[in-house]
């Protein structure tokens, strides 16, 4: 081991001093307090770095994912929507048990119409909407129920008509509302398209409120069973 300053050659490697000039020897195998905190910054500066970095990296990744799922649904609701329209919402089922003939069309939003506004005797509710070449027939049961009054299915038959006549854009031509006890009709009234249409639609409104009224202009205006029933206008009572 050689003194950095003159080049002495020194007595041993633990020589603190040159014996030559005197110059103090620090030991190659260490190092200042200075370099060690250096080194030691540069060190955790380096760890903070591939943190942030490797943080980044997720940050990133988990956008593009997201961003690939966004692109994948607007793919796939226009591959599945003709010219990029909204999809078609399909009206719901009628509430209930009844039992419902013919097809699935804008009947389906008179049928639910008729349940709401009969509610509480769905249990004991069939209604039929059947298709025919010049439009709609529509037939509602309502089961005898020993609760209800006469006036209560006046009510009832009063609603169905008033909201198949109304607004008739479901282009109804026929309805009977019939009350059974078991296999047997107790009650009925049956009116078409024809003899409705001398009743004013604001005045179908009103009458959808009063059964009584309704029934006792359909007693004034009955028909012979032998029209058809686009002309019919009858009532029944065997109760």
């Amino acid at each position: 081991m050689y003194c950095p300053n003159c080049g002495a050659k020194l007595p041993d490697k633990k020589s603190k001093y040159c014996p030559a000039c005197g110059t103090p020897i620090i030991s190659a195998n260490k190092t200042s307090p200075i370099i060690d905190a250096i080194i030691l910054g540069s060190i955790i500066v380096l760890f903070i770095f591939a943190v942030i970095k490797i943080s980044q990296l997720i940050t990133d990744y988990r956008l593009s994912k997201i961003k690939e799922t966004r692109a994948s649904i607007k793919v796939n609701e226009k591959n599945n929507t003709p010219n990029g329209q909204a999809p078609e919402v399909m009206a719901p089922r009628a509430p209930g048990k009844s039992p419902i003939s013919g097809i699935m069309e804008p009947k389906m939003i008179l049928i639910q119409d008729i349940n709401n506004a009969l509610k509480g005797v769905t249990h004991e509710l069939e209604i039929n909407y059947n298709k025919t070449l010049n439009g709609y027939e529509v037939d509602v049961t309502i089961y005898k129920n020993k609760a209800l009054t006469l006036n209560q299915y006046f009510d009832m038959f009063a609603n169905v008509l008033s909201l198949c006549y109304g607004n008739n854009k479901n282009n109804v031509k026929f309805v009977i509302c019939k009350v059974k006890d078991k296999d047997k009709i107790k009650l009925s009234v049956a009116v078409g398209a024809e003899a409705a249409s001398k009743i004013p639609i604001y005045t179908w409104e009103v009458l959808g409120r009063n059964g009584v009224a309704l029934v006792r202009w359909i007693e004034k205006h009955q028909t012979p069973p032998s029209v058809g029933k686009i002309l019919m206008c009858r009532y029944y009572n065997n109760m």
